[in-house]
């Protein structure tokens, strides 16, 4: 990995606060007319706006992942726009932000993070001013991911279980639900938010519905006889998102492992210590964000460090790592799974189950 990556992505980290506000001060000062419009209260969302960009590419850079921070542009580029910030108001402040690093590293440096702006610069006006819906309009449970979505949003709950109840009835298999209806229907809920359909409060609704309705299942995860194995589950630090990895933990239940789960927002040694209890043969964690990235490297480090060759295998998911296919080799984990079924899939061949 790059010395001159670490360089910049250090400093970066350490001056985050200090380079957003040269960036919106020198953003202001090309766009007077924005206070007018906005007030200062549209001035603090620039500065936080900056602070992100910032903390985005020093992630980036830690693991010298141009992907990681370009799609990270890209999926900007459509929030923003919803927001009435322009594909060219955008394009000027990620010129303006490498001019603010210009002014505060070294060439070699400025040179490093212009490698990893100036492409997004180039190909942005080629992203998508829009996202696709997660549906498959294919897939036989489609309609009951919509309606159960449409109940959702429309705040009713107990139709959304029964929607569920009945359809396990109707012999659809617990793993089929979890993969066709809930992860569509969360994935379609974030799409929304991003096209500022819906709140936050809306997300988080529909989130925390769907986690209540998972717990109603439990009775149908924990009769499969068990393995032997047992695996610790975690959302990284930062991370608050915990519904993909809850979907991970249940279908290691399913096939018969011992599971510890640990939520969202999970400090490092809290997680370590875990290992060391459970015995665990497998970790995996789940990142929501790039943001989250330097959070599982530094697990992942800690890891090696504390075990060794005794250590538990490693899996990692989440958005980061379809971003960047070759991210998870990189922060060196044994593997990366883009749903729980090929997180099991991966799991028994790390610890050798056929």
């Amino acid at each position: 990995m790059s010395t001159v990556n670490n360089l910049v992505a250090d400093f970066i980290f350490a001056h985050h606060q200090q380079l957003a506000e040269q960036l919106t001060e020198k953003h202001y000062q090309h766009h007077p007319q924005l206070l007018t419009r906005y007030g200062e209260n549209g001035k603090q969302r620039c500065l936080q706006d900056a602070l992100i960009h910032f903390d985005y590419l020093a992630q980036a850079l830690l693991v010298s992942s141009k992907s990681l921070f370009s799609d990270y542009i890209a999926w900007a580029k459509i929030l923003l726009a919803q927001y009435g910030v322009s594909q060219e108001d955008l394009s000027h402040n990620l010129e303006l932000m490498q001019q603010v690093l210009v002014e505060n590293l070294p060439l070699e440096q400025a040179q490093c993070t212009d490698s990893y702006i100036h492409p997004c610069l180039s190909e942005l006006s080629m992203l998508p001013t829009t996202v696709s819906s997660f549906y498959d309009e294919n897939h036989p449970l489609t309609p009951l991911a919509k309606t159960y979505q449409a109940a959702l949003l429309n705040r009713q709950r107990q139709q959304a279980l029964q929607l569920i109840l009945q359809a396990v009835k109707d012999n659809i298999s617990i793993k089929e639900i979890y993969l066709s209806v809930f992860q569509p229907c969360l994935r379609e809920i974030g799409r929304l938010w991003q096209l500022n359909e819906i709140t936050v409060a809306h997300e988080h609704y529909c989130t925390a519905s769907t986690q209540l309705i998972m717990s109603q299942l439990y009775p149908y995860l924990f009769s499969t006889p068990r393995n032997g194995l047992r695996l610790v589950a975690t959302c990284i630090q930062g991370n608050l998102h915990e519904v993909g990895m809850r979907m991970v933990a249940d279908f290691f239940e399913m096939e018969g492992w011992d599971t510890v789960y640990l939520g969202a927002n999970t400090p490092t040694e809290s997680i370590l210590a875990m290992l060391v209890e459970h015995k665990a043969d497998v970790l995996a964690i789940s990142a929501t964000l790039g943001l989250q990235i330097s959070h599982v490297k530094e697990l992942i480090e800690k890891v090696h460090q504390q075990f060794g060759a005794t250590r538990p295998k490693i899996i990692v998911g989440g958005s980061p790592f379809s971003s960047d296919a070759n991210l998870w080799q990189t922060i060196h984990a044994d593997g990366c799974g883009n749903d729980a079924m090929e997180a099991i899939k991966i799991a028994h061949h790390l610890v050798k189950i056929s």
